[in-house]
Formats: structure tokens, sequence, C-alpha cells
């Protein structure tokens, strides 16, 4: 969540094929000590400042894709 934070930007692990290179340590780390092998965290933000992430896990096998980031984008 603090990468998302950091980068005040989405976080999402694996790396989308073509996306741009994020910072990602900390998301690899959850994929391989949890059951899930995919996240993605979403920073929110009230005004101009950030107030809190949600972080969404899936199965490695069905992967974060632009229509799901879009609808966490929302």
């Amino acid at each position: 969540m603090e990468e998302a934070l950091d980068q005040e930007d989405i976080v999402i692990y694996p790396t989308p094929s073509g996306g741009r290179p994020q910072v990602i340590r900390s998301h690899a780390e959850l994929a391989e000590i949890g059951s899930s092998g995919a996240s993605c965290s979403v920073p929110a933000a009230h005004g101009e400042h950030f107030c809190g992430v949600v972080t969404l896990e899936r199965p490695g096998d069905d992967p974060f894709l632009d229509q799901a980031l879009d609808v966490a984008r929302r």
C-alpha cells in the first residue's frame, strides 16, 4: 500500500505488458507469501490529498487488466 501512496498512482503486480515501470517490490513479496499471484493497490484521494489505499488480490492466472483498472480508477 505504501508503494501506491509513495508513487501517487495505482500499482499493479505483475506489471502488465507495456506498463510503465513502477516500484513493486512489496507487491511481489505479497504474491510470494500469500495465496494470490496478482495484486493492485489503488490510492484514494480526498481533494488534493491521498487519505488511504485499497489493495485488491486475485489468483495469478487472473491478472488485473485494463477494464478492471478503469473501474478501480473511478
